[in-house]
């Protein structure tokens, strides 16, 4: 399956204030390793700070990117859902966004709605999440199609066949509902805009020059 869909790649860079020394010097390897591709060795550095550092959520997403690119797909995931934690909105949104793009490489593609559903809550402008949303949901679609076209016919089987289905149709109406949410805030953004333009251009032409 060709994969659409990237990984935001961009590491979040923290200053260890009040910590040693030794420790801020392991993030800056970390850092330089993972910019310099390679990924294992800034994985292996930011796992061993997190041993001093477990509830650091933006070193979990690093992890999580660092081994997303050295293809620990499973320990990317496990990172990943921990950051998406964060109460800091921007890197939560992100670590959901990219935890659906791992769980859709690993064909896990009804959590990767899921993971891009929430990615797209947390920011309705996110064009990437919600292109990425319509085109697993589209995987979705396919897979229950080639699924319904088998012509198996043990009973069991085809019990099963209609439940993927109705997971599907689930996702598929929660998904519309935030697209079309998404698309309603755009069209209001662009009227206020246009609303914005109109105002100016009256103030202007009332001006007495």
């Amino acid at each position: 399956m060709k994969m659409f869909i990237s990984l935001i790649a961009t590491l979040f860079i923290i200053t260890l204030n009040g910590r040693s020394q030794e420790l801020g010097d392991i993030m800056k390897d970390a850092n330089m390793w993972y910019n310099q591709k390679q990924f294992q060795k800034a994985a292996l550095l930011y796992k061993g700070i997190l041993k001093k550092f477990p509830d650091n959520l933006i070193i979990q997403y690093n992890l999580g990117n660092a081994s997303f690119k050295s293809k620990n797909y499973n320990e990317a995931i496990n990172a990943f859902e921990k950051a998406a934690r964060s109460s800091d909105k921007k890197l939560s949104q992100q670590s959901f966004y990219n935890l659906g793009v791992v769980l859709a490489k690993r064909q896990r593609l009804e959590e990767s709605v899921k993971a891009l559903k929430n990615a797209l809550l947390l920011d309705s402008n996110d064009k990437a999440a919600k292109e990425n949303l319509q085109l697993v949901l589209n995987w979705l679609n396919n897979q229950a199609a080639s699924k319904g076209n088998s012509g198996q016919s043990d009973s069991k089987e085809a019990s099963n066949k209609q439940v993927d289905t109705k997971n599907l149709s689930v996702h598929q109406s929660e998904s519309a509902k935030i697209l079309n949410t998404v698309q309603k805030e755009e069209e209001k953004t662009m009227e206020n805009q246009k609303l914005k333009i109109r105002k100016v251009n009256k103030e202007k032409a009332g001006i007495d020059w």
